[in-house]
């Protein structure tokens, strides 16, 4: 099948990223919070706890997603992390969807 800018495999790494960022960020504030105001003693060290933990949780996520695309030989697309661009026949091959918008002038990014 033809694919946009965004693999399916990015898109649907995509809500695991953003759960697991809303909980990091979630847990922070309480910690952060339990040194401005009186919180008890339990919220903050279960807030540590899963701050702590989903920490890791994505680190280990970032790392199996980098390793699949490396297995799978999506090489440009793992250099355009880096470097955030990708060449020309690169995007025609991989994401022919996306190179007919950027051809035709209606690429929205």
């Amino acid at each position: 099948t033809k694919e946009e800018k965004y693999l399916s495999s990015q898109k649907s790494a995509f809500v695991p990223y953003i759960l697991i960022g809303l909980v990091i960020l979630i847990t922070c504030a309480v910690k952060v919070a339990s040194h401005v105001w009186p919180i008890k003693a339990d919220l903050a060290g279960w807030a540590t706890i899963l701050h702590d933990y989903f920490a890791v949780f994505i680190i280990l996520f970032t790392i199996v997603h980098m390793g699949i695309i490396v297995m799978l030989g999506h090489w440009p697309a793992f250099w355009s992390w880096f470097t955030g661009t990708m060449k020309t026949h690169e995007v025609e091959h991989e994401h022919a969807v996306w190179y007919e918008v950027l051809k035709t002038g209606r690429n929205k990014s």
